[in-house]
């Protein structure tokens, strides 16, 4: 995150889920590639990398025992994109 004047510029956005990623991709006009399991795909569009990730709320009801891992995939990725 940048501060530009009064505006916050973000570097990084998390789309949280499957209907976010959809939405974002109609807006943008781009395609996502489609996450395997824990290993997510971003795209840099202006300066900002959009990352589509798996909703916290699905990891925590269907694989709750794989947490661990999702989260170390997250922070992987913002240390590689920061």
């Amino acid at each position: 995150m940048e501060r530009n004047g009064s505006c916050i510029i973000f570097k990084i956005v998390f789309l949280l889920g499957g209907k976010v990623s959809s939405a974002v991709e109609k807006h943008l006009k781009i395609n996502f590639e489609k996450w395997d399991e824990f290993k997510y795909h971003y795209k840099k569009i202006n300066g900002v990398y959009y990352v589509p990730i798996h909703h916290p709320s699905y990891i925590y009801v269907y694989r709750r025992k794989r947490i661990d891992e999702y989260i170390n995939e997250v922070e992987r990725i913002i240390k590689r994109l920061l």
